[in-house]
């Protein structure tokens, strides 16, 4: 008799493992947003792009203006700590690179 094992099936829930993270879907979004633009990026695609269903996106974010304001906030707070950097004298610039 030849059995054959059936084909995995998604799971609902947490990934098992090492699951991606939040970070991981802001950086998958942010990469798409760019490359496609706010209409044309889905849910769907983001949650392609790091492995996840699409659920969990809408889980930790609630929704796609909501995923999008953490990609904004994200890239705001991070010139603001560019601006923060380059401040000051030139002479400790490495160090203050570093510490950032």
């Amino acid at each position: 008799m030849n059995k054959t094992a059936p084909a995995p099936t998604r799971t609902r829930g947490r990934p098992r493992g090492n699951p991606p993270t939040r970070e991981s879907i802001v950086s998958a979004a942010r990469t798409l947003f760019l490359e496609r633009g706010y209409r044309r990026t889905t849910l769907r695609a983001v949650a392609g792009a790091v492995g996840v269903d699409p659920a969990l996106i809408a889980y930790h974010f609630g929704s796609k203006k909501g995923l999008f304001a953490e990609v904004m906030q994200f890239q705001c707070a991070n010139a603001l700590a560019v601006d923060d950097v380059l401040e000051g004298d030139p002479a400790t610039l490495p160090d203050r690179l570093i510490e950032r």
